[in-house]
């Protein structure tokens, strides 16, 4: 996506749209309906044994837990 606008997908499903930004050292997004469309952010790092097959280029750290993820164009 361009400028900034992102879907947000989950375990293949659409949950939603918003826009992403970095903010400092952290991935910062805001969604249209997850979250009440509240801003938050989070740490991101590059996992060397990721994939983007597996969808697991990096990882996430958040107060929900620790995810995996993947940077598609």
């Amino acid at each position: 996506m361009e400028n900034g606008e992102a879907k947000f997908w989950y375990r293949s499903k659409l949950i939603g749209n918003g826009k992403s930004w970095v903010e400092g050292d952290a991935l910062c997004n805001q969604w249209d309906k997850a979250i009440g469309g509240l801003t938050y952010c989070m740490d991101v790092f590059r996992n060397p044994q990721g994939t983007p097959e597996e969808k697991n280029e990096y990882v996430i750290l958040t107060d929900y837990g620790i995810f995996g993820c993947s940077i598609e164009h």
